[in-house]
């Protein structure tokens, strides 16, 4: 009798146990479906990511270029604001040779008397 209530209370254990582990099992598979949904949406959430990502980039390559472009028009007007800069310094020179004085120069040309007097030199 001792025995057969050890043998009753053992198949009650395993029954227990078994149902435990059915129920944590049950329990697990929840949260993966759960933790698969998550991921489903990260993912999709990543290929958005990515489309905004490839836009920018995009985006970031046409600025590039215009910023190219500008840089070159850059480099252009400083090229002619030299050039028109040689020829007023060329323009000055020469009224000064023709025997105009300093003062008469720099209010012709709106220039300051000293900037005109460092063209002279």
């Amino acid at each position: 009798m001792y025995s057969e209530a050890l043998r009753i209370l053992d198949e009650n254990t395993v029954k227990y146990m078994v149902d435990e582990l059915k129920d944590e099992n049950k329990e697990l598979k929840g949260i993966n479906i759960q933790l698969e949904g998550e991921n489903t949406e990260l993912k999709g959430k990543n290929i958005q990511l990515e489309g905004k990502n490839t836009q920018l980039e995009g985006e970031n390559t046409e600025l590039k270029g215009k910023n190219v472009e500008l840089n070159d028009k850059i480099i252009d007007f400083q090229k002619k604001q030299l050039q028109q800069d040689k020829k007023e310094k060329e323009v000055i020179k020469n009224m000064y040779k023709a025997n105009l004085t300093i003062e008469q120069i720099a209010e012709i040309t709106g220039n300051d008397i000293g900037v005109i007097k460092n063209i002279i030199k």
